[in-house]
């Protein structure tokens, strides 16, 4: 009888050692699971974090430009600078405008006439004046379009800049 109770507890024992043997890989599998989720959740989240740093880094040199340029007269730098914003815009917002895009290019196409004009242009000088003259306005009422279309521009970027909504 002591006998039978021994192997009893012995079957009992290795029944449960197979049991716990069969359940370590379990266990196991399932903490590399949530440690594989939680660091794709972190990365996810860094992805978000540095999206919105990028996309509010543009969207600060934009309404400094507006504050900068609001009612004021044209000028190349800022042309160019505004050329550069308006492309970041349009790959970080995937917002384009195409009124102040053309506007853009035809101030730029102007601005290069009139150079060639004061160094390559007509023997007559008030022809070449005039031709500038011309050009100078045609530049003014782009510009004066594109400061207009700048305060829909700018709303329609600041409604998009969303703050992500799980950072860790």
């Amino acid at each position: 009888m002591a006998c039978n109770k021994f192997f009893d507890a012995h079957l009992t024992l290795s029944t449960l050692g197979s049991i716990a043997s069969a359940c370590v890989p379990i266990f196991v599998s399932y903490v590399a699971y949530c440690v594989t989720r939680t660091q794709r959740d972190i990365s996810a989240n860094q992805y978000k974090l540095d999206l919105y740093t990028k996309r509010r880094d543009i969207y600060d040199d934009l309404n400094n430009w507006c504050t900068k340029n609001t009612n004021c007269a044209f000028a190349p730098d800022e042309l160019a600078k505004l050329n550069s914003i308006t492309l970041d815009v349009e790959i970080l917002f995937s917002i384009k405008n195409n009124i102040i895009k053309n506007n853009i290019n035809n101030i730029a196409e102007l601005n290069n006439n009139i150079i060639k004009m004061t160094f390559f242009g007509h023997e007559n000088n008030k022809k070449r004046e005039h031709e500038i003259t011309l050009d100078e306005g045609n530049i003014a009422a782009l510009w004066w379009e594109i400061l207009e279309e700048m305060q829909n521009y700018h709303k329609e970027v600041k409604e998009s800049l969303r703050v992500p909504q799980n950072p860790y």
